[in-house]
């Protein structure tokens, strides 16, 4: 087995842990369960596409699909946050609220790009050493 496929896993698997002990806090609202755990496999199907993804290409080092992996965790899980704050305050129009979550989106994606090319270019570096 591949290594990347174990490591696909453990993201997956620690993902789901990350999820499931979420817990509602005494200033949260009154819900049953936290908004965070409700969308947590959102944030794991979208980490795990990546990884998907990544493992198909070939020659693709596994420190760029570790690190993309965990890039994509972090992103998501930032334009999660973003979304659900933006969505509870009064302040801004609709319209740009889906502006700045689509800039925000977009933006993380290319950041995400060239943090995986930068990967890529230290593990030949590293490899030609």
């Amino acid at each position: 087995m591949r290594p990347e496929i174990v490591l696909w896993g453990v993201v997956a698997l620690s993902l789901l842990v990350l999820g499931a002990t979420v817990y509602r806090t005494a200033r949260a609202p009154h819900r049953q369960t936290p908004p965070f755990r409700r969308d947590m496999p959102w944030i794991m199907v979208g980490v795990l596409a990546v990884g998907g993804v990544l493992v198909v290409i070939p020659a693709v080092p596994a420190i760029v699909i570790a690190g993309v992996m965990a890039y994509t965790g972090i992103a998501a899980t930032v334009i999660w946050r973003m979304a659900s704050l933006d969505g509870a305050s009064p302040w801004m129009a609709q319209s740009r609220r889906l502006a700045r979550f689509g800039i925000a989106a977009v933006a993380l994606t290319w950041l995400g790009l060239v943090f995986g090319l930068l990967l890529w270019i230290a593990d030949m570096v590293a490899n030609a050493l």
